[in-house]
């Protein structure tokens, strides 16, 4: 065990673990993968600093024309090539000389959940080394904004036409101005512009210079995703935290068969890209209510479905047709009612698996408990400039 546990957090062996990740489940191989995870977890040791970056980069290679995402409000398709591609353009426009961002810059994305931008955004902040700090625009409340952008220590704003008006309003600051940025409606075959008046026209050359993800080298111990409680309490997730999660719900999720096509209709931030690892597609649509949720599982290939327990309720006892469509799997974040997993089964005989972290750690405490708990002071590690 040691000697594997040694192999798989050097940087060097992102690609056993690649290997690793596509073992069949359910195999003394995959079985190995899962120990040294728990082993890395228990033992508060990293996996190797490049290793998101690398597995993307070896999944755009090996399969660049097969999707990575599935955005069904739009019925887009990005492959793994053109993902890549997007991170890439919006990292040099992010780190150009439009807004200038440094490694460990924090950004908060004010963006629809679910979205096509969030997640390139996420993805593109996790691989360059940015803190990655989500807001719902449903939560947006002119009072409390001012104060969220002061405790996450926000460097950079990226948000949408519909909130830009009130945006400029709440951070014009002449003595720290923000950099903000602005997403716009764009076509498949144009690349994502980003800036407060659209893209710099070069910014979308395509034969703009760029640096692999794999070879940017960042600490372990770098925040990757910073978040505020309920209470305002700073929630702070280092890479490390990151990684060990997503590559953990991964396993989860690849439990019993590796996934085609995953339907991840939570705002858990954590996982929401756990699919990429394992090379699986990710399906991207909000739940309005049960009638468009079973109409997608009769019109899409979705084969296993990852919803919060909430979600799981609205198939109620009205609904009495089995429902079609390719359903092997059935995920869900946080404890299901007995019934409302009968009521499920009696429907598409899949059991709905809810026992994320205890099924990969021997400790089934949660990640996120364990950030509530580590709060971190920011009055104490950082300097807290005004912006209003």
């Amino acid at each position: 065990m040691n000697q594997l546990v040694r192999f798989a957090s050097s940087r060097t062996n992102v690609d056993r673990w690649f290997q690793m990740i596509q073992t069949p489940p359910k195999t003394n191989e995959r079985e190995k993968s899962i120990e040294v995870l728990r082993h890395l977890h228990n033992n508060n040791e990293s996996l190797p600093s490049n290793f998101f970056q690398g597995i993307l980069h070896r999944w755009q290679i090996d399969q660049p024309k097969e999707t990575a995402l599935w955005i069904d409000e739009k019925s887009e398709k990005l492959s793994f090539h053109d993902v890549h591609d997007q991170a890439i353009r919006l990292r040099n426009v992010l780190s150009g000389k439009e807004f200038q961002l440094a490694t460990g810059r924090s950004i908060l994305v004010l963006l629809p959940h679910q979205s096509k931008e969030e997640r390139l955004l996420q993805l593109t902040c996790l691989q360059n080394g940015w803190v990655f700090c989500p807001y719902d625009p449903k939560d947006l409340k002119r009072l409390e904004f001012p104060k969220r952008l002061r405790l996450l220590t926000i460097d950079c704003v990226v948000t949408n036409e519909e909130n830009l008006e009130l945006i400029r309003e709440l951070t014009h600051n002449s003595i720290r101005p923000l950099k903000k940025g602005l997403y716009t409606n764009s076509t498949r075959s144009t690349p994502l512009p980003v800036g407060w008046s659209n893209l710099n026209p070069e910014a979308n050359y395509a034969d703009q210079p760029s640096v692999s993800f794999e070879n940017v080298s960042i600490p372990s111990n770098a925040a990757a995703i910073r978040l505020l409680s309920q209470t305002n309490q700073l929630i702070e997730y280092s890479r490390q935290q990151y990684f060990t999660h997503l590559l953990s719900a991964g396993f989860w999720l690849n439990r019993n068969k590796s996934s085609r096509l995953i339907w991840m209709n939570n705002d858990q931030q954590m996982i929401s890209m756990a699919a990429w690892l394992f090379g699986s597609s990710l399906f991207c649509k909000s739940i309005e209510n049960v009638s468009s949720m079973i109409e997608t599982f009769d019109q899409k290939p979705i084969d296993t479905f990852c919803t919060s327990s909430d979600k799981y309720k609205l198939l109620d006892r009205s609904i009495e047709r089995k429902l079609k469509g390719n359903l092997e799997q059935l995920f869900a974040l946080g404890s299901v009612d007995p019934d409302v997993k009968k009521r499920w089964f009696s429907l598409t005989k899949l059991d709905i698996h809810d026992d994320y972290q205890s099924d990969i750690f021997d400790n089934e405490e949660k990640l996120s408990q364990r950030a509530e708990q580590n709060l971190v002071d920011l009055n104490d590690k950082r300097h807290v400039s005004n912006f209003v």
